[in-house]
């Protein structure tokens, strides 16, 4: 998710204000459940990094002229 805002300073000169979210509401996502019919089957024991990761915040600021 993410939110912009442009601003003017004069006719030729601006700058962009822009806000980017990632995993905002803090939704954890689960692994593959596990298969294994001799241990815990069907359930994930841990969630996936590469695509949940933490919340995280990132502010960008563009000057335009």
């Amino acid at each position: 998710m993410s939110v912009g805002k442009n601003f003017s300073i004069t006719e030729r000169i601006g700058f962009h204000w822009e806000a980017q979210f990632a995993n905002l509401f803090d939704v954890q996502n689960y692994a593959t459940p596990n298969m294994n019919l001799s241990s815990a089957f069907g359930k994930s024991a841990r969630c996936r990094t590469s695509t949940g990761g933490p919340r995280t915040i990132q502010m960008t600021l563009r000057l335009y002229f």
